[in-house]
């Protein structure tokens, strides 16, 4: 079922009346076709936005990002054409009418900035309101298009907060990722003292290689030091650290706080199918995650085809 919100996006994005503003720590923004369901519409609702192009990382302000909101509108109904494709039996439906709590689309929310580079907190909220009347399943803060790198932890209470307030029932996920362990899980306690429904994590590159028993441990502590479910990341490209798919099963198994996988290891649809292989070869009260994949649904038809729950 395409979400009834989707063919507003692109009419949003055609009438859009020009690019957003820069923010921190970049040399400006542009879409690409990873940026359908990320929703980039902050600017539509008067947020001062943008989206780090992949190439920069200096801190330098200028830029813009050219027509990258026509090619968004043109993606839309590419994607739209897409799902409307897939078998009936295939695709993911929204988080109301299944057990699982992580279903359908959450999309990922790009962190507003003023041009003194405070926090743009009264368009953070038009941003997650928008996203709860389109419809969303969820919304997740605080992640890597968040700028969550540049933010202090203050700002991060600020944006949680803010987030929850403006969500109403729609659950807000929190991205808590640290390069230390006990980072993470002060992270974690902090977004679950503010209100959030989830948390996300994904392990950070060592010096040296982890194993898979290390792995499961930062996980493990996680859980221990937070009641919220986890959804666990896995994006190789950005953190150097890869799971395969019988790590990504038996953390599933033996870690009932993680209850979602975040699937961005490229190409998605063959690790989908693993993992549902391994799962379906389990005994039948052997847990099963939910799958969303992320990357702006890269691979989104043939995602869905392979069994994900959603997309983030």
């Amino acid at each position: 079922r395409v979400p009834v919100w989707w063919p507003r996006l692109g009419e949003l994005a055609a009438n859009s009346p020009g690019p957003p503003s820069k923010g921190r720590g970049s040399s400006g923004w542009s879409v690409s076709n990873r940026a359908i369901l990320n929703l980039r519409v902050s600017h539509h609702c008067g947020a001062r936005v943008f989206r780090k192009a992949a190439s920069h990382t200096c801190r330098h302000k200028g830029g813009c990002m050219r027509g990258s909101m026509r090619a968004l509108a043109k993606l839309t109904r590419v994607r739209r054409r897409t799902l409307a494709g897939t078998s009936s039996s295939h695709r993911f439906q929204s988080n109301t009418s299944g057990s699982k709590s992580f279903q359908g689309v959450w999309p990922i929310v790009a962190t507003p900035f003023h041009d003194d580079e405070a926090l743009d907190l009264e368009g953070f909220a038009k941003s997650i309101r928008f996203f709860r009347e389109c419809g969303a399943s969820g919304a997740t803060v605080c992640g890597v298009l968040g700028e969550s790198n540049r933010l202090t932890d203050a700002e991060r209470a600020q944006l949680v907060e803010t987030a929850v307030g403006a969500a109403g029932a729609m659950p807000i996920c929190v991205g808590v990722s640290h390069a230390g362990t006990r980072a993470t899980v002060d992270l974690a306690q902090m977004a679950q003292d503010l209100g959030a429904h989830s948390v996300m994590v994904t392990p950070t590159k060592e010096a040296f290689p982890q194993s898979d028993a290390q792995l499961f441990d930062y996980f493990a502590a996680v859980q221990d030091g937070c009641a919220l479910p986890i959804v666990l990341q896995d994006h190789p490209a950005s953190t150097g650290v890869f799971m395969g798919a019988e790590l990504l099963v038996q953390i599933c198994a033996h870690l009932a706080s993680v209850q979602c996988i975040k699937l961005e290891a490229v190409p998605t649809p063959p690790k989908i199918a693993a993992l549902r292989k391994a799962w379906a070869a389990q005994p039948p009260a052997f847990p099963e995650c939910s799958i969303l994949t992320g990357l702006g649904a890269l691979y989104g038809g043939v995602d869905v085809g392979q069994g994900t729950d959603g997309f983030i």
